[in-house]
């Protein structure tokens, strides 16, 4: 049986979509600016620590709860 969703919990759904979309692209784009040969500033390795920190918080915290 499905739950009849509202507007406001799909413009949710779209949110959330859009942001693992921007999420996915932010890392790609860390993880070839470290390939490149050079040094390394501490912003993308921090940029790249949050970016993986946020997905995972994310994920652990939209877990349906167990009854």
């Amino acid at each position: 049986m499905r739950v009849p969703q509202s507007y406001i919990q799909k413009c949710k759904v779209v949110a959330h979509s859009l942001q693992a979309v921007l999420v996915f692209v932010a890392t790609v784009l860390t993880i070839a600016v470290m390939t490149k040969e050079g040094s390394i500033k501490g912003a993308t390795k921090y940029f790249l620590a949050m970016v993986s920190e946020q997905s995972s918080w994310g994920h652990a915290r939209c877990r349906p709860r167990q009854r």
